[in-house]
């Protein structure tokens, strides 16, 4: 008689919730399914170690040890990730070790890291996290996400002291790791205070010895430059971000301004007017250069154009850092971001004398800029002669 009674004390008090317009089923069922929801990602998490929704599975029995490495970013953020991927191989031989690479899309595994045996095999971003040994996932930093001590000891001993190196040092460095990417620039400026950079910074918290980046690696450019009909001519290759593509009526912070690559190039024919000017990524072509070539290369043909060019100048992005492996004279342009921790040893770096360094300080810092400029003001400051009277003592 209790239970019957506080039952419908219960019923009661849902009623006149619900008259008041507090509660309602419709309300009641997304409650339930928020609580189910909570629920699932913390056992997913912490109990059966599943990273996201599994589309392929890889089954196969092996006695090898198997490695996953996954790069949470673009074609720059795996190239800086190689360093690490060479180091690994190493350690870990074909014969005692299965290297997964998982990254944004199957040409830059294909093109630059299969073909020099730095990973086995590509998988795409669903996985199991219990179908791997050893799991090494981020971007800027790459950190353990799982590792099996007991297979890991059996198979590569001198592993598990790397991997535990690395874990001292993802601890020592927590507030940085679990505040990203918002404690970006705070992280940027103390990698920088230790002599660090985005090459050798995965390498520092997987455990591994800091390394200087090797070239990519040895690549025939005739066919493409055929292609292109660029062999045996002397060229320049600029990297114009499209920064014409408004978004919330503003403009992206990192590109050079159109206005700006268009006097540079006519400033640069009338010193130079025997070497040819190709424009790659974008997709605004810029007429006053040679040659357009925005969505007409693959990866692989962009390497060996970049590579065959007597200098490359653009700003910080992934074809700046495929220069920067491929050590190619580059001028590069910096606003937003910072040259001590993104530059290559050949680069000259020309950065903003204004409001520099303004990574991570809005959530949409990379579209639009913090200080409510339609354009980025740190950008546009860098001037057209500035970059030509560089230009003139590389070439």
């Amino acid at each position: 008689m209790k239970g019957s009674v506080q039952t419908n004390r219960e019923n009661n008090l849902l009623i006149k919730l619900s008259r008041k317009g507090l509660i309602n089923r419709k309300g009641i069922r997304y409650f339930l399914f928020m609580l189910y929801l909570s629920l699932y990602k913390f056992l997913r998490n912490k109990y059966f170690q599943i990273k996201e929704f599994p589309s392929n599975l890889y089954n196969r029995k092996t006695n090898k040890l198997r490695v996953l490495v996954h790069i949470n970013g673009g074609l720059g953020d795996a190239l800086c990730a190689r360093n690490l991927l060479t180091s690994l191989r190493e350690i870990c031989p074909k014969e005692k070790a299965e290297i997964y690479l998982c990254c944004k899309n199957k040409e830059i595994f294909e093109t630059f890291f299969q073909k020099e045996n730095l990973a086995d095999y590509y998988i795409s971003r669903g996985y199991f996290l219990y179908n791997f040994d050893l799991v090494l996932s981020g971007c800027t930093y790459l950190k353990y996400e799982k590792y099996n001590e007991t297979k890991i000891n059996n198979l590569l001993p001198q592993l598990l002291s790397i991997i535990k190196t690395g874990l001292k040092r993802q601890e020592e460095f927590s507030f940085f790791i679990k505040g990203d990417p918002y404690t970006d620039k705070l992280f940027t400026e103390k990698m920088i205070s230790l002599n660090l950079n985005k090459i050798n910074t995965p390498l520092f918290f997987a455990g591994f010895k800091r390394e200087n980046p090797p070239l990519l690696f040895n690549i025939k450019t005739d066919e493409t430059l055929n292609k292109h009909n660029l062999k045996n001519k002397r060229y320049i290759v600029i990297h114009y971000e499209n920064c014409e593509k408004q978004i919330s009526n503003y403009y992206p912070t990192r590109p050079w301004p159109k206005n700006n690559w268009e006097s540079f190039i006519k400033h640069f024919k009338e010193i130079f007017p025997e070497i040819l000017i190709v424009q790659i990524s974008g997709s605004i072509a810029l007429s006053e250069a040679d040659l357009c070539l925005c969505g007409k290369t693959n990866l692989q043909e962009l390497a060996q154009i970049i590579n065959g060019a007597i200098l490359f100048i653009g700003g910080e992005g992934a074809p700046a850092h495929l220069a920067g492996f491929l050590g190619k004279k580059s001028i590069i342009l910096y606003g937003p971001s910072r040259a001590e921790f993104l530059a290559y040893p050949q680069n000259i770096n020309l950065c903003a004398e204004v409001c520099t360094t303004c990574v991570w300080v809005t959530k949409n810092w990379r579209s639009a800029c913090p200080l409510g400029y339609k354009t980025a003001p740190c950008m546009s400051n860098i001037n057209p002669i500035q970059v030509l009277t560089e230009v003139k003592k590389l070439l």
